[in-house]
């Protein structure tokens, strides 16, 4: 994955890599996540409740949300709808156990970039962030 390049101070320019916020109540889930991004070359946050996933994204902004949609407080879909309200360009890909069709309709309605069934495939999890980054960059 290509850095994004971003102007310093003394006229020169920096690379940084893509911010991807992982969401998931399960903590091994969010470890496995962000080691595949990491591999991937992208900077990885991690949020363990959609409540802290709010928080995060207006603090920090991130390029590529992944969403779980199972999650003990409030689903995913909640979280998705909000993050759409406070950002209608955010880039999210879901990453959820459950194929209930309501849920991926849901998502679907609310325009995720993606959605993955776990366990996720890497290649297909990196391919998904990737595309979802590309889109943000077009826009």
């Amino acid at each position: 994955m290509d850095a994004w390049k971003e102007p310093r101070g003394d006229g020169q320019v920096q690379k940084i890599r893509p911010l991807v916020m992982v969401v998931d109540d399960t903590p091994l889930a969010r470890t496995t996540l962000r080691k595949i991004l990491e591999q991937g070359a992208f900077d990885v946050i991690e949020a363990g409740s959609t409540e802290e996933a709010i928080r995060i994204y207006g603090d920090q902004w991130p390029d590529v949300v992944t969403m779980d949609i199972l999650m003990e407080k409030h689903n995913g879909i909640v979280a998705i709808a909000t993050l759409r309200r406070m950002d209608p360009t955010a880039m999210i890909v879901v990453c959820s156990a459950t194929s209930d069709k309501s849920f991926v309709a849901g998502a679907a309605t609310l325009g995720v970039e993606a959605y993955l069934n776990k366990p996720v495939n890497p290649e297909r999890l990196l391919a998904a962030v990737s595309a979802a980054l590309k889109k943000r960059r077009a826009s």
